[in-house]
Order: structure tokens, then C-alpha cells, then sequence
């Protein structure tokens, strides 16, 4: 509780009256001066019996009953519809202003709101609450302020303070893929489809023979009812297994526009994973570094939301990436052959720990390595140089990428699938990477 502005403005209008007694002390006769100095203490009496009977009557309607409705999950950088809903359970009117006391990293619009709520009525306001970061997070109190029937006192009310809500990465682009087809889908993307048709993959459809396929494709009795060439096409084995080794490690902290490192691989590695999860595939995945998350391979309708609560509070750590501990813990965890997908960003100091985790995961795997480099590194190699200080910079760079595609070429030779690619064009890759290793039949 507290005096509203009109309580303090009235207060400090009475104080100034005060100087009326006091020019009528010097100026007027004294009983004139005594009766302008007993207006004033009337005036003041008056006051402090009004302002003390709204106080007394406001008392007993200084509570609402408030509810605020949430999405059941939040979605990162997205704007999502919250209402809260205000009754008014007392028998008189009741002005009050809402606001919400979002965490840290929430945005709000559309706050405060004054509204006016009649006897045992009830209003709903809505708004809009923007993430800016993924994880668990317990909101703020809704701070509500009545106003008493004078508007000469404020209440202070909190409620609802004790919500918890899951903020996820935001799935929702991808997730409106669906309503094209499954080529057209990854077409949008950039990926490339390659349709290999032969022994050892799932039989898809009968069609019309067309240039480019091969006899074996043939189908002899179809052409014969058809009175034309008939070809079996075939698509790639379901029910195979991927596994991505996601990096946590300080090399993902690196943050050069409004995503670190490690959010873009968090996003192209659930990109991924929805596509094998259509495809028929299941899907897993293990950390490295930092918090010890492991999901076994999965499939089915639960198994993205299965895949994003392993993930949703997942961040980048400062600890080191110990590549060869983590594929023993994978080795141990999962037997079954599997694609295993490292995403991570490759440099050339401890490229003999992750030769080693290459050798250990391909003995049982198919591996795939998925790197992100700098977009900076790029952008200081295309710039002018002007200076001696410049000029160091970018033979600085130049011996850098030079050491680290000479780490490249050693994985290569391990006879394993590499990408290195912006931030940016991560999603692309590792859908590129996944399809022409399942094509090929490699799985």
C-alpha cells in the first residue's frame, strides 16, 4: 500500500495553504487571523477523514483473482500469445493497472494495461512474450495496482510467480516444410536427392520406364500387362540408425552474429534430425563436453519432442572437448552400426585425439565429421590490407586455415565424410551429408 499521486498533489496543495495563516497573522486583526488559521486545520481535518475512510473501504477489495494462460512451449526468438485473465470477486468497481515482471531475456508488449473491472466480472488481456534464450525459466510475478474508490491510495498485488516454462529452439520454419512433399521439401533446403536403385534397398513403386534407367530394373510381367517398359524404383532402407555427437565445448562458444556456433549446430542438427525421422530413420544423440546428455536412437511421432527435451537447455560450456571419451562412452552406450555425426569445430591442435575417435567409431560406424568455421577468418582474407598491423593479421589468418585444412585432409584420408562450412549453410551440409551416405548404401 501506498499514497497515489492525487493523495501526495492534494497533500502538498494543503502545505501550501499553510501560508494563509501566516500572512493573516501580519496582516489581519486577530480574530480574523485565528479564523483563517482554524479554515486551514479544517480544510486539513476534512481531508485526513477522507482520506482515511477511503482507505478504510479500499482495504477490503485490495485483492483479484489472477490467471495467466501460457503456450504449452515457447519457441525461441518467436513472439508468443499470453493471456491473463482478471476477476473482480467484490461487490464495487475496481480500477487497476497489470504489468508482468518477465525474466531476464523475455520481452513483453502491449504492457501495462488499466483497465476498469465491474462487481464479480471478469476481463482478459492479451499480449505477446518474445525469448531471447532457450532453456527453464521461472517467470516473474504479475504486478497489479489498484487504485481505492477516492484513486487516493495504490495496492500492490503479485501473482502468479511461482510458473515454470520451457523455452525451446524454434522448430516452427521447419515444422511448415510439411505441407510440401518430401522432394520438395528438400529442394527448398538445398539438398540434393540421390536415388540409387538396386539390391539392398526397399522397393518404393512400379513406374514408366525412363532414360537412364538400367535393364535389372525391369519389370517383365508389368511390361507385359502394360504393353510398355515398367521399372521398379527403389528408395533407401528405413529403420537405420543416426547418432549426432554434438560439441558443448569452449571451440563452440564463438558467437558472430545474433547465434553462437553452437545454437547454429543445435539448429542443423534438429533440421537433420526431423528429415531421418520422416525418411523412417531413428535418431539419437550424445554430448560432448559440458552436461552429460545421451537420447538412444528413436523413432516415431514422440521422438522429435523426445530429441528437443534433450536439448532445449542445452548450452556451450568452457570445457575442453575430449573427442576420443566420447566416442568409448558412445561405443559403450550403442553396439548396433550407426551413422555417428560429430558436429564441432575441427583446428588443428587435438586433431590427433578426434584421429582417434575416428578410428574407434568406424570400426562399428559409418562416421561423418561436420565442422563450422569463422565467418570472420573469410571476411579478413577478402579485406584490402592498408597497414603493417593488417598485414600480420592476415598472414596470421592465412597460416591458421593452412594448418587446419592440413588437419582436414588427415581426416579425409581416414576415409570418413567431412564438412566444412559457415555457420550458416550448416543445415544444408549435414542434410547432404546424411542423404548421400544412406544413398550410397553405406548404412
Amino acid at each position: 500500500m501506498r499514497p497515489s499521486r492525487k493523495l501526495i498533489t492534494l497533500l502538498f496543495c494543503w502545505l501550501c495553504l499553510s501560508i494563509l495563516p501566516i500572512l493573516a497573522r501580519y496582516s489581519l486583526s486577530g480574530g480574523s487571523a485565528e479564523f483563517v488559521s482554524m479554515v486551514w486545520w479544517g480544510i486539513g481535518f476534512f481531508a485526513f477523514l477522507v482520506v482515511m475512510v477511503d482507505l478504510g473501504f479500499s482495504r477490503m477489495v485490495n485483492q483479484l483473482a489472477v490467471k495467466r494462460q501460457l503456450p504449452g512451449n515457447l519457441s525461441v526468438g518467436v513472439a508468443n500469445a499470453v493471456a491473463v485473465v482478471i476477476e473482480n470477486p467484490h461487490k464495487r468497481q475496481v480500477l487497476c493497472t497489470i504489468t508482468d515482471q518477465m525474466a531476464e531475456g523475455f520481452i513483453t508488449d502491449n504492457l501495462p494495461v488499466t483497465l476498469s473491472l465491474k462487481p464479480g466480472h471478469k476481463r482478459t488481456i492479451h499480449y505477446h512474450l518474445c525469448p531471447n534464450l532457450r532453456g527453464l525459466f521461472q517467470l516473474g510475478s504479475i504486478d497489479i495496482r489498484i487504485t481505492s474508490m477516492l484513486e487516493l491510495w495504490e495496492f500492490h498485488q503479485q501473482a502468479c510467480g511461482d510458473q515454470t516454462v520451457r523455452v525451446y529452439p524454434n522448430f516452427k520454419p521447419f515444422l511448415n516444410n510439411k505441407i510440401f512433399s518430401m522432394e520438395q521439401q528438400l529442394t527448398r533446403m538445398g539438398a540434393h536427392v540421390v536415388q540409387r536403385r538396386g539390391q539392398g534397398l526397399d522397393f518404393r513403386q512400379l513406374r514408366e520406364f525412363q532414360q537412364g534407367d538400367v535393364l535389372r530394373q525391369v519389370d517383365w510381367r508389368a511390361s507385359a500387362r502394360q504393353a510398355k517398359l515398367i521399372s521398379r524404383e527403389y528408395q533407401s532402407e528405413k529403420d537405420q540408425d543416426l547418432i549426432f555427437l554434438l560439441d558443448c565445448g569452449r571451440r563452440m562458444r564463438i558467437k558472430e552474429d545474433e547465434l553462437s556456433h553452437f545454437d547454429h549446430a543445435l539448429n542443423a542438427m534438429l533440421v537433420t534430425a526431423w528429415m531421418a525421422l520422416r525418411q523412417g530413420d531413428a535418431v539419437g544423440m550424445m554430448s560432448v563436453a559440458g552436461a552429460d546428455r545421451w537420447l538412444s536412437p528413436v523413432k516415431g511421432r514422440a521422438a522429435m519432442n523426445l530429441l528437443l527435451n534433450q536439448v532445449y537447455d542445452l548450452h556451450s560450456t568452457t570445457d575442453n572437448s575430449d573427442y576420443l571419451r566420447a566416442a568409448e562412452q558412445l561405443m559403450t552406450r550403442h553396439r548396433k552400426h550407426a551413422l555417428v555425426i560429430l558436429i564441432t569445430n575441427v583446428r588443428d591442435e587435438g586433431v590427433e585425439d578426434l584421429q582417434a575417435a575416428i578410428r574407434l567409431l568406424s570400426g562399428s560406424h559409418q562416421v561423418m565429421v561436420a565442422s563450422m568455421r569463422e565467418v570472420q577468418l573469410d571476411q579478413l582474407l577478402s579485406q584490402s590490407v592498408q597497414s603493417f598491423d593488417q598485414a600480420l593479421a592476415v598472414c596470421g589468418t592465412a597460416r591458421y586455415l593452412q594448418e587446419r585444412q592440413q588437419a582436414f585432409r588427415q581426416l579425409g584420408s581416414m576415409g570418413i565424410t567431412l564438412a566444412d562450412v559457415l555457420p550458416a549453410a550448416l543445415p544444408v551440409a549435414l542434410v547432404n551429408g546424411y542423404l548421400s551416405i544412406k544413398a550410397s548404401g553405406a548404412l
